[in-house]
């Protein structure tokens, strides 16, 4: 999972809802006794939430330790993110992956030739009154599937 933690997704009570789905995507997986990883970025930088393992019980402490701010690095977690799948089907042939791109698109880095991320839904987490719809833009490259942040809630 890719958690957008930017400046952007302070307003609104955008990230607490972000971690809010990553928790229960994490449950998920937990009880379906999946492996999980989760790479925050914002602050200008990618950083590991939760290296890849076994998905756990809780992911709220994790999570409440993420803190927010700063410039939306969507090429960097991107690009890091393709990196890992690929290093982990190198070692695992066939493994599936699916990953959750959570963002509300802010970003000023071009969009253009972002590396595929295989099975991929981007969560759009934009709520502001103007928006961007940078959101479907970012799934189309990536040609993942496209879901709005209530979407997923409601699952």
């Amino acid at each position: 999972m890719l958690l957008d933690t930017s400046g952007s997704t302070l307003g609104k009570r955008l990230l607490g809802r972000a971690k809010g789905l990553v928790e229960s995507v994490a449950h998920q997986a937990y009880a379906a006794r999946e492996q999980i990883a989760v790479l925050a970025f914002g602050n200008d930088g990618v950083q590991p939430v939760l290296p890849r393992r076994r998905a756990p019980k809780a992911m709220a402490d994790r999570l409440d330790a993420t803190h927010g701010g700063g410039g939306t690095p969507l090429r960097a977690a991107v690009s890091r993110a393709a990196q890992l799948i690929r290093q982990w089907q190198r070692r695992e042939p066939g493994l599936h992956i699916r990953t959750y791109l959570i963002t509300d698109g802010r970003t000023r880095q071009p969009l253009h030739d972002l590396p595929r991320l295989g099975d991929c839904v981007v969560v759009d987490t934009e709520q502001s009154a103007i928006k961007r719809g940078r959101g479907p833009q970012i799934a189309e490259q990536l040609g993942a599937l496209y879901q709005t942040l209530p979407a997923m809630e409601a699952l």
